[in-house]
């Protein structure tokens, strides 16, 4: 929090340097005692921050700074006793609104900061929240876009949002030599030169892309000829920052840090970022504790995974990431109105219209469905990593549970339990079977099949096929048959009943 305190007093006073209202930093010599509640000034030396506008109150109006107990406890409140203390950050954009006119790239101006010839052929125009290039100025309230691939662009419907130019520059004099541009005066150039959206340079009107950058010498992509003490501007885009708050771990070629930011794209993110050999850390989000440890409720890591119940190795829930740049299936978990159960949906962002809904144990885990706060087992499904399984499916009109996999032939296999049976509740129709060979013929009688029962459509009538006689004559009636001992104990042949 401290580094949080002092980084942002020193945007803040980086802000006020260049406002247009004069600024007012008084050195408080000796302790204040202005701060309200429990933060009483412990060292000497506090800052109050004031801007002149309301003079009868110079003398207690606005942010005491102040190291708290020690020199790297940095303290910032408000010096209006019973007051709140708050901080705004605000960027220094180009923005505004603009309106978009269908079947052309034309953008027209509607509200606050008007458009630039400067910005010409450069990638940091952003309407909608989407980056393009600016075509082509044609007054301060008309421009044209086309993609930063340079593509085309035709807006399909009208849109009245907000548009923004934003980008870290540099403006400096230097000499040109074909593709070296070497530094004179002014600021010295951003020694970056990578990134989706570097690299870009204005020297004397016209925009050139450049692929490296030192603190004094750019090299061009193409040849600028040569030009002495050229007016140059160097533009840079860090994640389409329009306003960002950074801790920082270290500092230099090599960064890490936890940045919250807001994008040109339009959304506020929370992110770690880095450069150079700096390695992404996890960002934990926790509150309360259990015995000497704290809880880690929400863990996003450099895996790209999302941990819920604590960090990899302790989670309750984890969350696989995904490719940002296709588009998924995705697990929807839905909280329906009063009456109906709470949800869990398979849905798609892709072109798919039919997508499945796997669930997966380790090894030879079950899945259990319970109920009564887990206290009644309602279904369990053991995890016995065959190649065949049972499918349930709704039809019009019947419910199917069937043999599935990749087996030809695949049994059904119903065990009660102990001394119980299998009840089943209804008339049994049994599937109609011929004694003529063919494709509805009975299967062979073996061992394995003693005591199964079929019913045949072809059988002959009771006279001629007496109780327990080999079924073998052709009829046309339809009877049930029984595969059991008919010669012999390892005999078999199916029987009429």
């Amino acid at each position: 929090m401290k580094n949080i305190i002092w980084f942002t007093l020193f945007l803040l006073c980086a802000a006020l340097s260049t406002a247009e209202a004069d600024v007012d930093l008084i050195a408080r010599e000796t302790a204040t005692r202005a701060y309200s509640g429990s933060l009483p000034s412990i060292n000497t030396g506090s800052i109050l921050l004031q801007t002149p506008v309301d003079f009868s109150q110079r003398t207690n109006a606005g942010l005491y700074v102040n190291p708290q107990g020690h020199g790297d406890w940095g303290v910032v409140q408000t010096s209006l006793d019973s007051n709140p203390t708050e901080y705004q950050i605000y960027g220094r954009a180009a923005q505004g609104f603009a309106s978009s006119t269908v079947g052309t790239n034309q953008l027209t101006a509607t509200g606050g900061y008007r458009f630039s010839s400067a910005w010409i052929d450069l990638p940091y125009f952003y309407f909608n929240g989407v980056r393009y290039k600016v075509d082509n100025y044609v007054d301060s309230t008309h421009i044209t876009v086309r993609n930063i691939d340079d593509t085309t662009v035709s807006f399909t419907v009208p849109l009245n949002e907000v548009f923004y130019f934003t980008a870290t520059t540099s403006t400096a004099t230097a000499n040109v030599n074909g593709i070296s541009v070497t530094w004179s005066s002014g600021q010295k150039f951003i020694p970056f030169a990578s990134g989706s959206q570097c690299c870009y340079v204005n020297i004397n009107g016209a925009v050139y892309q450049y692929s490296a950058a030192t603190d004094t010498s750019i090299t061009l992509s193409k040849s600028a000829g040569t030009q002495a003490n050229a007016f140059v501007v160097q533009y840079y885009n860090v994640y389409d920052e329009i306003t960002a708050l950074r801790l920082q771990k270290f500092f230099g070629g090599d960064e890490e840090n936890l940045a919250a930011i807001a994008r040109a794209t339009g959304s506020y993110e929370i992110r770690s970022l880095v450069a150079g050999n700096g390695k992404y850390r996890p960002i934990i989000l926790g509150s309360g504790a259990i015995g000497a440890n704290v809880y880690d409720q929400f863990v996003v890591d450099q895996s790209g995974y999302a941990f819920i119940g604590g960090v990899n190795g302790t989670e309750t829930v984890a969350f696989a990431p995904s490719d940002p740049s296709i588009a998924h299936n995705y697990v929807l978990f839905g909280a329906p109105t009063v009456g109906v159960g709470v949800g869990l949906a398979a849905r798609s962002n892709t072109a798919d219209t039919n997508v499945g809904f796997t669930i997966d144990t380790l090894g030879t885990g079950s899945t259990l469905f319970t109920s009564h706060a887990f206290g009644s087992v309602e279904f369990e499904i053991f995890g016995g990593g065959g190649a065949d399984h049972l499918a349930v499916a709704s039809a019009t009109g019947s419910a199917q549970i069937s043999a599935v996999g990749s087996d030809a032939n695949i049994d059904v296999v119903v065990y009660p339990k102990g001394s119980g049976n299998i009840l089943l509740n209804g008339t049994i129709i049994k599937k109609l079977y011929t004694v003529a060979a063919g494709a509805n013929a009975l299967p062979a009688c073996t061992a394995a099949l003693n005591g199964a029962m079929a019913t045949v459509s072809d059988g002959v009538s009771y006279a001629s096929g007496i109780y327990g006689a080999r079924v073998g004559s052709l009829g046309a009636v339809t009877r049930n048959v029984l595969c059991t001992n008919t010669t012999g104990p390892t005999t078999y042949a199916w029987a009429y009943n």
